[in-house]
């Protein structure tokens, strides 16, 4: 299954730039775990009136079945409990509602054994306050049951996907597939910088040029590409280097979102989109990695998924982190976040083995290097 990742992380990134081939990478995912097809959802739900979709990506189905979904949304059971549930934590149907509960559904009878279909894994890979986006994976009649191998291969995938949608959403309505990539990239506004192996620029378009003659949040020394703040310096070497790493699948979650502190108490966001070596990348320029800037204004992620993409943490163990380096201790953590002692210390043990951390003291301090540029604004509500 090793092979399959790193070649479907590869196809993922080839959408940002041809976002024809979703369609194709989705089916190519559906293969590999033997399902009947596969969709990336993603649906605002405003205060007032029905849900709208956002984002519709899937893999060859009946449209009529598929639109019809959006309507039915009430009466899918556990929904709820899905669209709440934390960023790259898969959940199955039967699992969260029980195999009995969920056939006994009019979900069941009017949508699902119509179609053929047995049960769904639903892996949340964007959320906003109105937005939720799911990467959904629907099995056949017949087919074994997904267990284990199944979920874990689309939680890694999840991080990956966002990345890409992300990326995909800065550019969008901005650019077309160009042999010759200053076509697509030299009129965003959206600062876009091409950087090699080395850290050496290749190329930028003229947002990133404007940016950089500003010092920050990037600037150039010795023709290689750094953040203005020290603080900002390792986790993005580190973004970097993945990015341009040979293995895609390596890249794991960071990336996605690093916050580069500015000048009075402002921030960008940066997100780093490996290039890798595919030709369909390779054909917007020299660069091995893409550094896209989400400005000041312009509505960076919130502080969990940013921490999760600079500290490769899930969204939950992201809140125990927050959490605890805002002075909580363990108790008054696990009550806030709505969770159990066990809980949270098992989030914690997690917390140390994927950062290298020995104890609560360094993980305040590791977080707290870098809190103040993921802060909300100190008028923003926490809700």
């Amino acid at each position: 299954m090793q092979a399959f990742f790193g070649q479907a992380v590869g196809r993922i990134y080839d959408c940002v730039v041809e976002p024809s081939a979703w369609q194709e990478t989705l089916a190519f995912i559906r293969d590999g775990l033997d399902c009947a097809f596969v969709g990336i959802n993603a649906v605002d739900f405003p205060d007032i009136g029905a849900p709208r979709p956002f984002i519709v990506k899937s893999t060859p189905w009946d449209s009529l079945w598929v639109d019809r979904l959006l309507e039915i949304l009430p009466t899918i059971p556990g929904f709820d409990d899905m669209r709440a549930g934390d960023l790259d934590q898969p959940m199955v149907f039967r699992r969260i509602v029980g195999a009995q509960a969920f056939r006994a559904s009019s979900f069941y009878r009017d949508w699902v054994r119509p179609q053929g279909l047995a049960d769904a894994c639903n892996t949340p890979v964007l959320q906003r306050a109105e937005m939720t986006a799911m990467l959904s994976a629907w099995t056949a009649r017949g087919r074994r049951a997904l267990g284990p191998a199944d979920t874990a291969m689309l939680a890694a995938l999840a991080p990956h996907l966002r990345r890409a949608i992300l990326i995909s959403d800065l550019l969008d309505h901005e650019r077309q597939y160009r042999s010759v990539f200053a076509a697509v990239l030299d009129g965003l506004s959206v600062p876009v910088l091409l950087v090699g192996a080395d850290g050496r620029l290749s190329w930028h378009n003229s947002a990133a040029e404007r940016r950089l003659s500003t010092g920050e949040p990037l600037r150039l020394s010795g023709g290689r590409l750094h953040p203005a703040s020290s603080v900002a310096a390792t986790e993005f070497r580190a973004a970097l280097a993945r990015a341009v790493s040979v293995d895609e699948a390596d890249i794991g979650g960071w990336g996605c979102g690093l916050p580069l502190p500015m000048s009075g108490g402002q921030r960008a966001v940066a997100y780093v989109l490996p290039f890798g070596r595919s030709e369909r990348r390779h054909a917007l320029g020299p660069g091995l990695a893409a550094v896209m800037l989400v400005e000041p204004g312009g509505h960076p992620p919130p502080p969990v998924e940013v921490l999760g993409a600079v500290l490769g943490l899930t969204a939950a163990e992201a809140r125990v982190a927050l959490a605890l380096a805002s002075g909580q201790g363990t108790a008054e953590a696990a009550r806030t976040l709505g969770i159990s002692a066990n809980t949270l210390r098992k989030h914690l043990s997690n917390i140390f083995d994927k950062t290298g951390l020995r104890d609560r003291a360094a993980l305040v301090a590791d977080v707290n290097r870098f809190r103040a540029p993921i802060d909300p604004a100190p008028n923003t509500s926490s809700g």
